[in-house]
């Protein structure tokens, strides 16, 4: 597994990695005032695998000075829980249509 370690500003870095093919993606999101000034950063760090999903950082802040990406020298990773993956489903009021459409083309055509 190749590690990615993420040194946002002095805090200590955030090491990321992935057990198999798969995404990481860095997100930061600055907020600025009507004057031009920096309010808010947001930052998250996620990763990507499969069918598994993790989130090793979602933070807030009001300032933001620097970021470092770097490879790491480390050998292994604990990775964090895999998120659970959300299951879409239709709503009823959908259902019903999509329903009644189908009934409605099966009895033009004399299926049913």
């Amino acid at each position: 597994m190749e590690i990615i370690e993420f040194k946002l500003g002095e805090n200590q870095p955030i090491s990321v990695g992935l057990p198999r093919e798969g995404n990481i993606q860095c997100m930061l999101s600055f907020k600025y005032s009507s004057e031009g000034m920096q309010e808010e950063v947001e930052i998250h760090v996620n990763g990507y695998s499969a069918d598994s999903k993790y989130n090793w950082i979602s933070a807030k802040t009001n300032s933001f000075d620097s970021i470092r990406i770097t490879k790491s020298t480390a050998e292994s990773l604990k990775l964090p829980e895999p998120l659970p993956k959300r299951k879409i489903e239709m709503p009823n009021e959908e259902k019903l249509k999509l329903y009644l459409k189908l009934k409605d083309d099966l009895e033009r055509k004399n299926l049913i």
